[in-house]
């Protein structure tokens, strides 16, 4: 999309970068690159299994620093003894951000959707 509408993207210090200079996810709200942007989201359903327990919608600060396989691990480890103590969006933050000190806390959200209490209301 971006190279359809005139621009490009670099990348740079292990970031890909929109005209090579602002990191692609923190463009959107720049006016200076709004040309090359578009606000239409992607958009892709996935199915719900019988298994599946939770839903994790972050920013990508947060998936530079964390695989599936160190999710579900740090998810295990919340539910055997943390779980009642803190909410799993707050350790999975705290867990991950233990991973790297470069990366500041203001680049990472994380919401996390419990699937199997919402799908019980229903």
């Amino acid at each position: 999309m971006v190279t359809e509408r005139g621009g490009f993207i670099l990348l740079k210090n292990n970031n890909y970068r929109l005209q090579g200079d602002l990191v692609l996810s923190r463009s959107f709200g720049d006016y200076v690159y709004k040309e090359f942007l578009s606000v239409e989201p992607d958009i892709h359903k996935f199915p719900i299994k019988e298994n599946d327990k939770y839903l994790i919608m972050a920013t990508d600060g947060f998936w530079k620093l964390a695989s599936m396989e160190e999710l579900t691990d740090i998810i295990l480890k919340w539910e055997d003894t943390m779980q009642g103590e803190i909410g799993l969006s707050k350790y999975l933050t705290h867990e991950v951000l233990k991973k790297s000190i470069k990366i500041k806390k203001d680049n990472i959200s994380v919401l996390v959707f419990n699937i199997k209490s919402i799908l019980s209301q229903y």
